[in-house]
């Protein structure tokens, strides 16, 4: 009884005393582990704790936004889309996860260098456990090459990374560009104070955290070649930048909660306010160029919870697991958005493929219009991709493409997404060609009530369906409506 006393009294001061000094040894383990790699050329260092990597609960965000959005009417497919790479990225990511705990894997850190500015180069440094063996987690780092003639494995849970990977010292594996692994193997210099004062700023031991922490010489030299910024942001000079950024941190906690925080240290209270002033003004511009442009435009709620709060010389930015949700929302819909602009960019593009083909036509037929839209299948690089809107649900078979003429332009005036406005008598006739409709996105692919259309001179625009409707009643007497209901060429029947 006594002996059973002593250990669950034994066990109770173990678990007090572990909890007592659970930060300072978090702390100590994420820079001591990896101070000894970080160089003066070493800007940021990200740091992902798998074992509390809870990859479902973060994704789960997503997917409620996602199920709750608003696609494009008649566009349901993004919504699917999106939801299925959400869910293949779910499961390959947690088998990763699983696969490098398995293997006796602890943290990844990323280290990001200055060495070829302005691009990025990093070192990736994998901890283990004593007992592991570094080399288990060379094939969940770097895809093992495969020689000549033999096949390939089939299922692949390698993050590919890029460069060479070694074996490092206290229980570490590094893999990146050869010249960068050696110079973190061979670093003499310390930069824990660095490291230890950016960090502790934040939520430390949280799944994710991150330090920017450039060298003094690096940001001296930002300091004596400045340059002007953009008068759409405030104007001024990278001073703004390089005084009201000193060092920032930032983390990431994930569970039944998802919450996030950044802090950015800077020279003094009025720097700080002078960067403060820089980011309203850059997230104001965005708001108006994507206006402007009609791309996914920021919410007011999302402007001000990227806005950061002042705390004298510090700019402090919380985000709430409820401010995740909204963010997560924001995302999906600007998703849709991008899409949607990237689907016209595409449309666009066929549309104006369509006339130089149609302009060709003419030119090898003595200056006559080709009567249907499969008359101009030679004309094309790509016919099946150029007739076919980017958001068609349905996609050519290859055993479409290997049609006979006759039987593949059928098809295509049948099939295409867009219409045809055949023109009697020849092309030089044509008295308004910058007003005359040649081609045109069939109305049902509208997006936000405009088409894609083509011109006889060869320019296209956007135009809404009621403003199309107007051109082809006054040029042929028939609506855009009457038009998308027939083959490419045909001519609507009167009612």
């Amino acid at each position: 009884m006594k002996l059973q006393v002593i250990r669950v009294t034994l066990t109770a001061l173990a678990l007090v005393s572990s909890f007592t000094v659970a930060p300072a040894t978090v702390r100590a383990d994420a820079t001591d582990t990896i101070k000894r790699f970080v160089g003066s050329s070493t800007v940021a260092v990200v740091r992902i704790q798998t074992s509390k990597l809870d990859l479902k609960s973060v994704l789960k965000v997503v997917f409620d936004a996602a199920k709750a959005s608003d696609p494009e009417p008649g566009d349901e497919k993004s919504r699917q889309d999106m939801l299925r790479g959400l869910a293949m990225f779910e499961k390959a990511g947690t088998d990763w996860i699983r696969a490098f705990n398995d293997a006796g894997g602890r943290d990844i850190y990323v280290l990001i260098d200055m060495t070829v500015f302005p691009e990025p180069s990093f070192v990736v440094v994998a901890t283990h456990t004593p007992n592991a063996k570094a080399d288990a987690l060379f094939p969940l780092l770097q895809a093992a090459k495969v020689e000549p003639g033999q096949p390939r494995p089939r299922f692949n849970l390698s993050l590919n990374l890029p460069g060479e990977a070694r074996v490092g010292p206290d229980n570490t594996v590094l893999v990146g560009p050869g010249t960068l692994v050696d110079r973190a193997m061979s670093n003499k210099e310390d930069r824990s104070a660095d490291l230890r004062r950016a960090w502790r700023a934040v939520d430390e031991d949280a799944t994710a955290s991150a330090v920017f922490v450039p060298a003094t010489y690096i940001r001296r030299a930002f300091n004596e070649v400045p340059f002007d910024l953009p008068k759409e942001i405030g104007g001024g000079t990278s001073l703004i930048i390089s005084r009201g950024l000193t060092w920032a941190a930032a983390s990431v906690e994930t569970g039944q909660q998802v919450k996030g925080q950044l802090v950015v240290q800077s020279e003094s209270p009025a720097a700080a306010k002078a960067l403060r002033l820089l980011v309203a003004a850059a997230l104001q511009t965005w708001k108006q160029e994507a206006l402007k442009w009609g791309g996914p435009v920021p919410t007011t709620q999302v402007l001000q919870m990227l806005t950061p709060t002042q705390l004298g010389d510090q700019l402090q930015l919380k985000l709430s697991h409820s401010d995740a949700q909204a963010l997560a929302k924001w995302g999906v819909q600007a998703a849709y958005r991008a899409r949607q602009a990237a689907r016209q960019a595409v449309s666009m593009s066929n549309i104006r493929q369509l006339c130089v083909a149609v302009h060709a036509y003419a030119v090898d037929h003595e200056g006559r219009f080709p009567t249907d839209l499969g008359s101009i299948k030679e004309y094309l690089g790509q016919p099946m991709l150029v007739v076919r809107a980017p958001q068609s649900q349905a996609t050519p078979e290859r055993a479409v493409e290997q049609l006979s003429d006759p039987k593949l332009r059928a098809w295509i005036n049948k099939n295409a997404s867009y219409a045809y406005i055949p023109i009697e008598g020849r092309m030089d006739n044509v008295k308004q060609p910058s007003e005359t409709v040649l081609v045109f996105e069939k109305v049902h692919f509208a997006r936000d009530g405009k088409v894609g259309v083509g011109f006889c001179d060869g320019h296209v625009e956007a135009m809404t369906v009621n403003e199309l409707n107007k051109k082809l009643t006054k040029q042929t007497g028939f609506t855009a409506e009457q038009w998308s209901k027939v083959a490419g060429g045909q001519k609507p029947k009167a009612k």
